[in-house]
């Protein structure tokens, strides 16, 4: 197998119920490419164990854009993406901003 790096620049995986051990695997793909700048993760499953990880690997990257609306992303979570530099665009739409 090819040890070279990927080079994808975008990801779309919206509407895929995608769950928090999807989301882990998701980081484990971004492992793989170095040119990621958008990642579309909106109207899937992902709750805190999952955001924590997709921060965990977006801190490590260059991600431009992030779409994670729809999910069950809440409190510390948050912040932490809204914190994220350089991203330039996040939607958290239907996000619940407590410490939940």
């Amino acid at each position: 197998m090819n040890k070279q790096k990927q080079q994808l620049a975008t990801l779309i995986l919206a509407d895929n119920k995608i769950s928090s051990v999807g989301a882990q695997q998701i980081c484990g793909l971004m492992e793989q490419t170095a040119t990621l700048q958008e990642l579309q993760l909106q109207n899937n499953d992902i709750d805190n164990t999952g955001g924590q990880a997709l921060v965990n690997q977006i801190k490590k990257r260059k991600i431009q854009k992030l779409d994670c609306d729809n999910n069950q992303l809440t409190g510390t979570i948050l912040a932490d993406l809204l914190q994220m530099t350089p991203i330039q665009r996040l939607h958290l739409v239907k996000s619940t901003l407590s410490d939940a």
